[in-house]
């Protein structure tokens, strides 16, 4: 019985370990030159505007997702944090 659950376990842990290796390590594509770029352009334009701070980063945010559909999100947020702690 004990051997029984301990194959069982064995070949539970070897799928899991096959399903996380096959995940591809991405570069994130904020460190490409356009993302970085265009969040650094529309960050200037929202500083000019007389709203808070949330709204700011929502518009940038938006312009971003519209100018990169196919980037990921949390790479297109990170590129606007970079670009304001630059």
């Amino acid at each position: 019985m004990i051997v029984a659950v301990r194959h069982w376990l064995a070949q539970w842990l070897c799928r899991v370990a096959q399903w996380i290796d096959v995940m591809p390590l991405q570069e994130p594509l904020w460190d490409s030159s356009p993302i970085r770029d265009r969040a650094r352009v529309l960050t200037d334009k929202a500083e000019l505007l007389d709203a808070s701070g949330e709204y700011k980063r929502h518009t940038v945010y938006a312009a971003l997702i519209k100018a990169f559909p196919d980037a990921r999100r949390r790479d297109l947020a990170l590129a606007i944090e970079h670009v304001l702690q630059e």
